[in-house]
């Protein structure tokens, strides 16, 4: 799976202009503001039809513009193919082969990858929705229901939640039945997710961090292991509604779990350094990606934001060593690198050789 060209046009302070990458490492280099990771955040666009920078599309418009446009051709599995964004003020239009889409939820699938940004770190400092989202991307890039089942889940939480801010039960148990079944659901293969990468993390992070301090990696949750979880769900929130409606929120579920890490026994959030910490959120994505190509008869894309700025230079070889499994990657930098395929050098947002 490769991407083969990329079009921009006013997004963020990328010149309009068409971009090529070949395939292995793709350098894309250049200095502060050159437009590095504006490239990497369009190509994730297309991956997962979000930035992994802002939730407003309005901020990925150039200054002084009016709309933006990211096109992308592709090539997986012999098969050419055409995504595309363009936001103008008012909506979000999304095509796949010159045809409207009603949402951005088609996209995934089409062109699976993950991406590592320094943004990562809040993967292990920042709150549990940050983890929890991460998880939930990976999975609905290889199953569709998921998503379906996350939004299930999320319509019935807002309406019993406001069912119970209005102290009112009469219809609360048939939208409990509904979070009840989604967030078993979502549960289950929440946990089998983990339980498939968390060894895949340890080994990587002792690769990247070989400083011999125990690495644990789990899934936390108040719901059991061993049980009907959709029935556990029902039989739970029937009663907390009391409890519940003084709190005027949903205390139990999904979207109270967590995904955790220990050194030394001790949470890592407490203890890391930044360096560490990246070492820590890069292990995640690799794995990450190893868990999507065991998945897909295509190996993902991986995108690496900014190593150098808290991985030492072994720490870096030993990235680029793991960068070169996949069929292309795309690796921002200041400088050019020894083990990049091929450069990409921008300066104030327009590439100068490609």
């Amino acid at each position: 799976m490769r991407i083969d060209t990329l079009y921009v046009t006013q997004f963020r302070h990328l010149k309009s202009q068409k971009i090529s990458f070949n395939t292995g490492i793709n350098g894309i280099i250049g200095h502060n503001a050159a437009g590095k990771t504006a490239v990497l955040e369009a190509i994730n666009l297309l991956i997962l039809g979000s930035s992994f920078r802002t939730h407003q599309l309005r901020d990925m418009i150039q200054h002084g513009q009016t709309e933006w446009l990211i096109e992308g051709e592709m090539t997986s599995g012999g098969v050419h193919k055409s995504l595309s964004l363009r936001y103008d003020m008012k909506r979000r239009y999304v095509t796949i082969d010159g045809q409207l889409q009603e949402s951005t939820s088609p996209l995934l699938g089409n062109l699976l990858g993950v991406t590592a940004t320094l943004e990562d770190q809040e993967l292990v400092f920042g709150p549990p929705s940050i983890r929890r989202q991460f998880l939930d991307e990976q999975i609905a890039q290889i199953d569709p229901y998921f998503v379906q089942m996350l939004s299930r889940y999320t319509k019935a939480l807002t309406y019993r939640n406001h069912l119970l801010r209005q102290n009112s039960f009469r219809t609360i148990a048939a939208w409990e039945e509904q979070l009840a079944m989604a967030g078993a659901y979502i549960v289950t293969q929440r946990r089998r997710t983990v339980d498939q990468l968390a060894p895949r993390v340890v080994s990587h992070f002792n690769h990247l961090f070989d400083d011999g301090v125990p690495f644990t990696m789990s899934y936390t949750s108040s719901a059991p292991l061993e049980t009907d979880l959709s029935t556990w769900y029902q039989q739970e929130y029937a009663k907390r509604r009391l409890q519940e409606a003084r709190a005027a929120s949903t205390l139990l579920g999904p979207h109270r779990d967590d995904l955790t890490w220990t050194l030394a026994d001790k949470p890592v959030r407490s203890v890391a350094s930044l360096g560490q910490a990246r070492a820590v959120a890069l292990a995640l994505r690799w794995s990450e990606w190893e868990w999507l190509a065991d998945r897909s008869s295509e190996k993902p894309l991986f995108l690496v934001d900014d190593a150098e700025s808290t991985l030492d230079s072994l720490r870096k070889e030993r990235l680029f060593d793991l960068c070169k499994q996949p069929e292309q990657v795309f690796f921002t930098s200041h400088e050019p690198h020894s083990s990049l395929h091929s450069t990409i050098t921008l300066s104030n947002g327009t590439v100068l050789n490609c």
